[in-house]
């Protein structure tokens, strides 16, 4: 089964709403929906139903909604009555950003790669020149592994932006000399 939070348009900051209706598990015999929200290593968040007849009503306010930022989540949905637990669906969502709030709309990648071309123009700051995002690390680098880094990060983005329109397969670069 998929519940129709699967299917919902979810912004950070915002309201979310929606009714879940599971013929199996109707909660007028008691049984509670929650969904679980999680990013990795993040700990989960715990979103709960409120009956209403056989259905669930999911009301979840904007300040609730404001800790999410853009980015994929997993999430389990689960019925639960008296000791009895059954995980009814899973899958992935993807939570953006609401245009009012402030947040950084940039990938990692192009976070990290926006830090290599400061560095390579002399205006970097101190938090510029040793910045670690998602695992990586760049440190006082030399000008070398600077340039070496800002083509690697380049072609990065470059595929994110391909896959973010839709597009496949690798373009054909033309290099100067």
């Amino acid at each position: 089964m998929t519940l129709e939070f699967a299917n919902q348009t979810l912004y950070a900051g915002a309201t979310w709403s929606w009714t879940e209706e599971i013929d199996d598990y109707p909660a007028s015999e008691g049984w509670t929906l929650t969904i679980l929200l999680k990013h990795n290593t993040d700990n989960a968040v715990t979103l709960t139903a409120t009956a209403s007849g056989d259905d669930y009503e999911f009301n979840i306010s904007a300040d609730d909604t404001k800790q999410f930022t853009k980015r994929n989540y997993i999430y389990q949905g689960i019925i639960t009555k008296t000791g009895e637990v059954n995980i009814i669906d899973e899958g992935e969502v993807e939570i953006f950003p609401k245009l009012d709030v402030a947040s950084d709309l940039r990938t990692d990648n192009e976070i990290i790669l926006d830090a290599i071309v400061a560095a390579l123009k002399s205006r970097a700051t101190k938090e510029q020149q040793s910045i670690s995002i998602a695992g990586r690390q760049i440190q006082y680098l030399s000008l070398q592994e600077l340039t070496d880094a800002k083509k690697y990060y380049e072609s990065l983005v470059a595929k994110e932006k391909r896959v973010a329109a839709g597009k496949t397969g690798t373009p054909r670069v033309l290099e100067e000399y």
